[in-house]
């Protein structure tokens, strides 16, 4: 986990003269993005963070959140929103008791453009403040701000889909038919690394394999289904980087 936020303007709270709130401010969720999609130009996606008042002080409608998105590979800074030095502020914009939450959304686009599909870590980053004026926020120490920050692992998809990690599927890139298949079906796929042997495995619903073989770069070829049990069939397909998977019924 990795915390980009270090010295930045929340230290002009002004607590002179008032007795200031604790709010014990969090980051419950990030429901998107769920993946981020590469094109030839860069990428778009939408975020929406819910954020919520785990303190038993009041967060007013006039209190001021502030945000921070940021995109890690391992160790290595992706992109972040606004910067990695700057947070978004934004007012509250409604009075929030304790145990309320709320959705800041929005959408972004940047331009950095994935060539093969990885691992990635996105991580949101907020607190809540009063800058100045009566009834302040006494700023989160270490008791309460371990919840301001919330990181999701997604996957960061190129344009095709390749080179994800063994342990995701990429499902669009295989065809099977006739489905269903009576005596034999066609595995065709839509892109190939020529550079790769194709490596196919069939294995029925209990995981048992009931055919697999290791052929030459090619993006079609005919399995013999006359000798198998009818049923829901797996069709996993290895070449190189890429992954595809896809379900066949014998009849």
């Amino acid at each position: 986990m990795k915390k980009i936020l270090l010295t930045l303007s929340f230290a002009m709270v002004a607590t002179l003269g008032f007795s200031a709130r604790t709010i014990d401010w969090s980051v419950v969720s990030i429901d998107a993005p769920t993946e981020l999609r590469s094109t030839s130009t860069g990428t778009a996606f939408n975020y929406d963070i819910v954020l919520k008042n785990n303190g038993t002080g009041t967060v007013n409608a006039t209190d001021t959140m502030a945000l921070q998105l940021v995109c890690f590979s391992g160790s290595t800074l992706l992109f972040a929103y606004p910067s990695s030095t700057q947070i978004v502020l934004k007012a509250v914009g409604k009075t929030m008791a304790p145990g309320d939450t709320i959705h800041w959304k929005g959408s972004l686009n940047t331009a950095l453009r994935a060539t093969l599909s990885f691992n990635c870590s996105f991580q949101a980053y907020s607190e809540v403040r009063k800058f100045s004026g009566s009834d302040p926020i006494t700023p989160e120490g270490t008791g309460t701000n371990a919840n301001n920050i919330k990181v999701r692992p997604i996957i960061y998809f190129c344009p095709q889909g390749w080179g994800v990690s063994v342990n995701t599927v990429y499902t669009n890139n295989m065809s099977v038919y006739p489905n269903p298949a009576l005596g034999s079906f066609v595995i065709a796929l839509n892109a190939v690394d020529s550079k790769a042997d194709v490596q196919v495995t069939i294995t029925d619903m209990n995981g048992r394999v009931v055919y697999t073989e290791t052929k030459a770069s090619a993006n079609e070829f005919e399995i013999n289904s006359s000798s198998y049990a009818k049923g829901i069939y797996m069709v996993r397909v290895v070449n190189g980087d890429i992954i595809s998977t896809n379900k066949v019924s014998v009849q």
